[in-house]
């Protein structure tokens, strides 16, 4: 199991989150130069708060690789035998687009949120382009608000995909259809801590939000940074019943484990409370 096998590695861990895009630089995988700008009238940085849990599980390459857009490939600097994904649930809330002028998005104004569940895949590397360090992606975001879910398809190419998502504090379930949970998570809260800042998980996936962001807008690679001030995020162990069903990702096994918290076990689960800010990077 995932689990085992995280305790004999040394390797790093991502947990991502995400979130809806902005205007961005667009990698051109076709132009002479290897980059090209679109939709510059878009805001240039969105930022907000998001909360919720973490927990990854290792995927072989084969089937991370199955999951990938055109032009994205594994790194061969990822140090697991098997690759990380990490899942991470939760709520998005006070939605902020900048270029002139800042203004809030109408569906988390006023106290509003809404649920969205995110799979990040660190260790990744585009095909044709100038940067070839490791980079991550979103390989697929679920999320129950369908207004948000439009935006991000059509307006910056994000792999989201509208459904039921039920998030109660004790349990947290992503549906396919109206009876069919494809993931469903039962945190401890019970037991939750905060986590030790001696903790190297904690550093590890902090190092590991300096790899730039990739979506695929257009048929073509959209770069940015990605900042979840950890510096000033609150960050706790917390235990979590964790299970993954057909259907939630293509190819992927089902998952169904009692995952300690991140004290307990070395990238064990945890629950994240942060400001986080996505801006374009140029190379």
């Amino acid at each position: 199991m995932f689990l085992h096998l995280l305790r004999h590695l040394p390797g790093v861990v991502v947990t991502a989150s995400v979130f809806l895009a902005c205007n961005r630089p667009c990698v051109d995988l076709g132009g002479a130069d290897g980059r090209t700008f679109a939709n510059e009238g878009c805001p240039v940085v969105m930022s907000g708060r998001f909360s919720g849990v973490g927990v990854t599980i290792l995927v072989s390459r084969e089937v991370v690789q199955s999951w990938l857009p055109a032009g994205l490939l594994t790194h061969e600097q990822c140090p697991y035998e098997e690759h990380p994904v990490v899942v991470l649930f939760g709520k998005q809330r006070d939605l902020v687009r900048t270029k002139a002028r800042p203004y809030k998005l109408m569906y988390t104004r006023n106290g509003k949120y809404y649920f969205e569940t995110f799979v990040a895949v660190p260790y990744l590397k585009l095909k044709v382009h100038p940067y070839q360090d490791p980079v991550f992606h979103f390989v697929r975001v679920y999320l129950d608000n369908a207004r948000a879910a439009r935006q991000g398809i059509r307006g910056f190419g994000w792999p989201k995909i509208h459904t039921a998502i039920c998030g109660g504090k004790h349990r947290y379930r992503v549906f396919r259809n109206s009876s069919q949970a494809i993931l469903e998570a039962r945190p401890d809260y019970g037991q939750l801590e905060p986590a030790d800042l001696e903790n190297d998980s904690l550093e590890q996936i902090r190092q590991m939000f300096s790899q730039p962001l990739v979506l695929k807008y257009q048929g073509a690679f959209d770069v940015y940074s990605f900042d979840m001030h950890f510096e000033t995020a609150t960050v706790k162990s917390l235990p979590s019943r964790f299970q993954l069903r057909k259907g939630f990702m293509p190819r992927l096994e089902p998952v169904d484990e009692n995952v300690p918290g991140i004290n307990q076990q070395d990238f064990g689960a945890f629950h994240i409370d942060c400001r986080f800010v996505k801006a374009p990077l140029n190379f």
